[in-house]
């Protein structure tokens, strides 16, 4: 080993002595180059909400998709050296291309746990599904009206694994954190069943698709499939493992969901209000200033009110939480300043604003469990200071990007300070 000098050991010290110095001086005291890069080496918590998964719902999702896997190359196999028959297929049906994607996705499923089988389980689903869809187009057996069928079929078993779903619980905070996923899946599964997964308003599914929308509809209608599956074994579990006395929320549910909609619909922007506002940031001179009241209005003119007749109808826990994010929203925004700087935004501001948030998305995490109520309203606020981060991080490639990570931070500690007083009109019933 080679030897070190003594003067090598007190310099190296003083560095780290400096390095540490540094790490502890306010941002008003620094080079705003150093105190901006210092930002990015303070790390933005994980928030994980999401509820177990039982060895037993892993084991599922695995044969489930081994099934569907050995469905399609069955399927396949009768027309794959028919060449008239493959020539039929669009440029980008290619069910051997499909199957592929769709065993990538199996054979990962052995080395992952918990959530990440789950969501191999889905994607793998809907690339098996898409080469079934491919091999029914090059046989020549492509029906719009089976098509329809099948997805009468997964909305039919969505109304009745919604009829299933009780809200009763033992520890509110938890449960409704559990049931909340539940109802997530099940959206998910009803969204999935129209049209390659999409969602136009239409009563009855659709019954015309080309060759591109015919195969991604057969993926959409199989990753259907396995998140109703999902929620059946979520609630299953959930159900199973429960301990302690129940009490039915049934109705507390359903009343602060109601009070949250009319709370959202109330605090989002209405077209005129809408105009006003940008038409004020329009006449700002180009500038941080400008960057910064865009960033933070669109904010919230973006964010989606879950509405009374849409595919959420039926899942008053699932509204209420999307609800209850848009509440947070536009309260964040009411607690941002319009003109919070003068020419450009202060390093040591966003150094500020960047460590209050983070104290309040630990304290958060200190007083609850992730997989909570609360945890789930957090993840927009913990997504809100990383997104910040990543505006300077991308600072070359967008304008003024102080001021966008700025709003996103600023945002992020308006939203973070409301999060216990909505969080507790849901999980803390009377």
């Amino acid at each position: 080993m080679p030897s070190i000098s003594r003067r090598r050991l007190l310099a190296g010290g003083a560095a780290v002595g400096v390095a540490g110095g540094l790490g502890l001086l306010p941002a008003k005291y620094l080079p705003a180059s150093v105190a901006q890069a210092r930002l990015s080496v303070r790390p933005v918590p994980e928030v994980s909400a999401r509820p177990p998964v039982t060895d037993g719902h892993e084991a599922s999702a695995h044969e489930a998709l081994q099934s569907l896997v050995d469905r399609a190359e069955s399927e396949w196999s009768r027309v794959e050296d028919q060449q008239a028959a493959v020539e039929r297929l669009p440029g980008l049906a290619n069910p051997e291309r499909s199957i592929d994607s769709a065993r990538d996705y199996l054979d990962d499923i052995p080395g992952e746990s918990g959530w990440e089988v789950l969501f191999s389980s889905r994607i793998g689903a809907q690339f098996a599904g898409e080469a079934i869809g491919g091999t029914r187009l090059a046989v020549d057996e492509a029906s719009g009206e089976s098509l329809a069928e099948q997805a009468r079929e997964i909305q039919a078993n969505v109304a009745d694994e919604r009829e299933r779903v009780t809200y009763e619980v033992t520890d509110p905070a938890t449960d409704l954190a559990r049931l909340y996923w539940v109802e997530k899946w099940l959206h998910s599964a009803q969204l999935n069943s129209y049209r390659t997964g999409v969602y136009v308003g239409q009563d009855e599914p659709t019954v015309e698709y080309d060759d591109h929308e015919f195969v991604r509809t057969w993926g959409s209608h199989m990753q259907a499939r396995r998140s109703l599956a999902d929620a059946a074994r979520l609630y299953d579990d959930y159900r199973d493992g429960a301990d302690g006395e129940w009490r039915d929320l049934t109705d507390h549910v359903e009343t602060v969901e109601s009070e949250l909609w009319t709370e959202a619909r109330e605090r989002s922007f209405t077209t005129d209000e809408f105009e006003e506002r940008s038409a004020a940031i329009e006449s700002l001179p180009e500038g941080p200033l400008r960057t910064y009241r865009w960033q933070a209005m669109f904010y919230v003119q973006n964010a989606n009110v879950e509405f009374v007749d849409d595919l959420s109808t039926g899942l008053p826990l699932y509204r209420a939480v999307g609800n209850a994010e848009t509440v947070l929203r536009a309260r964040a925004l009411a607690d941002a300043p319009d003109d919070p700087f003068e020419d450009s935004v202060p390093v040591s501001s966003l150094a500020r604003t960047k460590r209050d948030g983070l104290a309040l998305l630990r304290d958060h995490l200190d007083a609850v469990p992730e997989q909570s109520v609360r945890g789930l309203l957090l993840r927009e606020g913990r997504r809100l200071l990383w997104a910040g981060d990543t505006q300077l991080d991308n600072g070359g490639e967008v304008d003024h990007p102080r001021a966008r990570a700025y709003a996103r931070y600023r945002l992020g500690v308006g939203y973070l300070r409301h999060v216990d007083e909505v969080a507790a009109r849901l999980d803390r019933p009377t």
